[in-house]
């Protein structure tokens, strides 16, 4: 075979340090717009992000030639350096450590960006910390 076909759709998600709901409206967009360009700088194709209060929810195609552990490191770390170097925030900003990331089927790719783009409306009824668990339970991962 001469040549190799790759399509890995990854959803990750993040928190915010203790999961506070600290990133207001006027930050949720600019998160975003960050996000947006600085992936496309390092050459990862964003299908879908939605920044919440206390988390992210980033679906990307993992490059070929990135671990995952990598792409996620760089996201978030860079973003948590711009937000206190820009001073975005009254305090010191940063992730929590760690982050859960799931393997997308090309078959669910749609329902995934569907379930993404509508998480305002989802955390009306669940909050984020039981989403967190479904999503553990539902990918079979124990602590």
């Amino acid at each position: 075979m001469k040549h190799s076909y790759v399509k890995i759709w990854v959803h990750a998600i993040w928190a915010t340090f203790d999961t506070k709901r600290i990133i207001n409206k006027n930050l949720v967009v600019k998160i975003f717009n960050h996000l947006v360009a600085e992936s496309e700088k390092k050459g990862i194709h964003t299908e879908r992000i939605n920044v919440q209060p206390e988390h992210v929810h980033y679906l990307f195609e993992l490059p070929v030639d990135k671990s995952l552990a990598s792409v996620i490191h760089d996201i978030k770390g860079e973003c948590s350096s711009w937000i206190n170097k820009n001073k975005l925030t009254k305090s010191h900003f940063k992730w929590q450590r760690g982050y859960g990331a799931y393997s997308v089927s090309a078959s669910v790719l749609n329902k995934v960006k569907l379930n993404i783009e509508n998480q305002a409306e989802y955390h009306k009824r669940v909050p984020f910390e039981k989403e967190h668990e479904q999503w553990k339970r539902k990918y079979g991962i124990k602590d």
